[in-house]
């Protein structure tokens, strides 16, 4: 930085949208740079933050400047190209620029390099090779010849055990210079991400070369537009990402791949490093803080070419990306809900594709109606893939209608049971899917019908029979599972509802000899436990496996002939627009996870509105129709694609509170906006969740064909008037492009 360069901007995590100007000491000067972190005078103590922009100049205006205290990084920590990305975040979403750059580095300020201290052999000693002669001391030769014959540096304890001599021979040796004691950095290996054993490649299908042959001219474009990849589960999607990726590098530029959940990483990790190696690297929040510190500083070293991860990783500091990848780009699971930035990883890959003039490929068998429309209406690129790679093709879908079922049959109907035994006889594995946890999903007195309810939130409890607790699966809230009724007093608890702890249940009763493994939150809370449970599982460890929808995509197991879709009408009664779209989604990509190998595969669908048009059409696996259907829907209404919403969560623990602020948005949102055509401002409703963690929860939201057009008004005035609200109790959350409304 020039010295003439004696002013910042400071950017703090916060949710006022604004930057505050310090002065740079003469101490520092030189040192403060865009993207570094600094301790800075905010209130009555100093404050972390980022540095935003250097001045030469203080602004007009401000008369006293306080100055930095001290600056925490000796170079930016982010690129230009980062940089520029992080303030068009902000922008869009309309939070502070602090909060984004603190989401695309999420690390304490005390995170450190690993280092451990190890023992480093003379120069002399190691040019000639020999132990000099004045060294007398058997066990002292020993070490240096040790030492002679290893170039990797090792620790004294190490050396001592490996040789067989004590801690103290080594001290010796370094105070007679033979040795000196220095420090190396060990980086800290992400669980499942080491090792890996190169595959063979596979000769493209027709369909995967014409796919290739429409992407890899447009990696060589200026400005390519986004490509949509809509491929049937099971079509090879993945090798042609790998392929485009080897492009990518040939040109000499970076790629980033998005994947939707982290129990999908170790089987991605291992695809793409049997072909790339230790070019690629991993980032995502299920990693231990030292471990995702690590793998940031390698990608920003650019020791990492291929970074794979969730939604966060679209931050990851990529020197000149090439490519960006966004697998399964419908999943839900990319939207971030809290904390802000509240962004959609998908858009934001396709938003940092364009800003860095790169290609953005976005993938799915099933893809968001939003994208299929952009697909369209040439905004993107489409490319089909319609046959699954293989010779049986997609699996065989049967629908079971649960109306008027026997109570032994509420689970597991009788052509599911029959169909497990048939697996399991045929030496096969079957994935049952239940997008709800617990045992029982609800409790109640016979006896005079109470509920048993959070005590914090308007949801019921879910009995977990494994822990023999009630639990709410939003705060957390548990209650020992009583024997009386809390309200009459009678002894007539019922359970009602079900969860995957009873799916498994079932199964061990149904078939006991048989392994069953179950995949929630609730038995995935160790870290690891995603790898190991799926490792399991390919393994043949396990017959059954039970889930949510972490087990609903990507995962690919060859000897997995059955799927059973336990419940298929869970998403329907939803109060959201996409209801539909994520019932169709859920079962058609359920559905592929059968059959991906030498045997056919079978899908049993258990639902109790088997006429509904989503389930109709995901048995035939019918996307166009899906679409063609939900367009006509979301045109009717007028919601996304053909609209951008905004929505405002009022959060209070004073009911009326609650209510009176989220109708003061709407007042002046109608005083300045109501006259815009097309444009709808919503009046305040309570959500469907109304209490949540001893929160009452209003909305309000506002649609419209032009974003661009009111977002001055909510990054100016109304941010001022209402964000960040400092009223104790109440708690407004914005959020551009929601993904319920829940």
């Amino acid at each position: 930085m020039s010295s003439t360069h004696r002013y910042v901007e400071v950017a703090f995590p916060m949710p006022a949208r604004r930057e505050f100007t310090y002065l740079v000491p003469d101490a520092l000067s030189g040192k403060a740079q865009a993207g570094c972190r600094v301790y800075a005078p905010l209130g009555k103590k100093n404050a972390l933050g980022f540095v935003s922009k250097v001045l030469p100049e203080p602004p007009v205006g401000i008369e006293t400047i306080k100055p930095i205290d001290r600056i925490l990084d000796e170079e930016p920590l982010f690129g230009s190209e980062l940089l520029a990305f992080l303030r068009w975040v902000s922008d869009y979403y309309l939070c502070s620029l602090g909060e984004t750059m603190a989401a695309a580095y999420p690390f304490s300020p005390t995170i450190r390099p690993r280092m451990v201290k190890v023992v480093v052999l003379d120069d002399g000693i190691r040019e000639t090779g020999c132990v000099p002669g004045s060294v007398q001391r058997e066990n002292q030769k020993r070490v240096l010849e040790f030492l002679i014959n290893r170039r990797a540096l090792l620790s004294p304890s190490d050396i001592a055990r490996e040789v067989g001599v004590s801690p103290a021979t080594i001290k010796t040796l370094a105070k007679l210079g033979f040795v000196r004691l220095g420090e190396r950095e060990i980086l800290r290996e992400p669980v499942g991400s080491a090792g890996f054993s190169p595959l063979p490649r596979v000769t493209p299908t027709e369909e995967q070369l014409a796919a290739l042959s429409i992407i890899e001219p447009a990696l060589r474009e200026k400005a390519p537009k986004p490509i949509l990849i809509q491929g049937v589960t099971g079509s090879g999607k993945t090798e042609i990402y790998l392929r485009a990726i080897e492009k990518s590098l040939e040109m000499g530029r970076s790629a980033l791949v998005l994947i939707p959940e982290i129990a999908l990483t170790p089987q991605t990790m291992d695809r793409f490093r049997s072909r790339f190696g230790d070019q690629v690297g991993i980032l995502h929040s299920g990693l231990g803080q030292g471990e995702r510190y690590d793998e940031w500083r390698l990608a920003r070293q650019g020791a990492r070419q291929i970074i794979v991860g969730t939604r966060s990783a679209v931050f990851a500091p990529m020197e000149n990306p090439g490519l960006l990848i966004v697998d399964e780009e419908h999943d839900g699971s990319y939207k971030q809900s809290d904390p802000s930035p509240r962004y959609h990883g998908r858009d934001l890959a396709v938003a940092r594709a364009r800003m860095a003039g790169a290609l953005c490929l976005l993938g799915s068998a099933t893809p968001a109606v939003e994208s299929a429309y952009n697909a369209r209406s040439q905004k993107y690129t489409g490319v089909r893939l319609e046959r699954r790679i293989g010779v049986h093709g997609l699996a065989q879908v049967r629908l079971l209608d649960m109306r008027g079922r026997s109570e032994e049959e509420e689970v597991l109907s009788r052509e599911l049971q029959e169909a497990l035994w048939n697996c399991v006889e045929q030496k096969r594995q079957a994935i049952l899917f239940l997008n709800r946890r617990g045992f029982s999903t609800s409790l109640s007195c016979k006896h005079c019908g109470h509920a048993l309810t959070c005590a914090h939130c308007s949801v019921a409890l879910v009995y977990h029979r494994s822990r023999n607790l009630l639990l709410c699966h939003h705060c957390e809230f548990r209650l020992a599972l009583p024997d009386y009724c809390p309200s009459c007093g009678e002894k007539f608890i019922r359970q009602r509802g079900f969860g995957t702890e009873r799916v498994a249940h079932e199964v061990e009763k149904l078939l006991p000899e048989v392994r069953v493994l179950r995949m929630d939150r609730d038995a995935v809370q160790r870290k690891g436990e995603h790898d190991r449970l799926l490792t399991q599982f390919r393994l043949g460890h396990a017959e059954v496996l039970v889930g949510t929808q972490m087990i609903a995509k990507g995962l690919d197991f060859p000897n997995v002939t059955l799927v059973g879709i336990i419940n298929a009408d869970y998403a329907l009664s939803l109060p959201d627009f996409r209801a539909a779209e994520r019932t169709f989604t859920l079962l058609t990509q359920v559905a592929g996870r059968a059959g991906r190998g030498e045997h056919p595969g079978e899908v049993l669908v258990q639902s109790y509105c088997p006429d509904h048009y989503s389930i109709q059409l995901a048995l035939q696996q019918d996307y166009d129709a899906f679409y063609e259907r939900e367009i006509r829907y979301r045109r009717l209404i007028g919601f996304p694609p053909f609209s951008r919403l905004v929505l405002w969560r009022i959060e209070g623990i004073n009911e009326d509170q609650a209510r009176g602020k989220a109708w003061e948005i709407y007042t002046f949102l109608s005083e300045r906006l109501a006259d815009r055509e097309g444009l709808t401002i919503l009046p305040p409703v309570e959500a469907p969740l109304y209490r949540l963690r001893d929160h009452f929860r209003w909305q309000v939201a506002l649609k419209s064909r032009d974003y661009k057009s009111f977002r001055p008004l909510l990054s100016g005035e109304f941010s001022a008037k209402f964000l960040p609200h400092r009223q104790k109790g109440l708690r407004i959350v914005q959020d551009v492009d929601p993904w319920d409304m829940l």
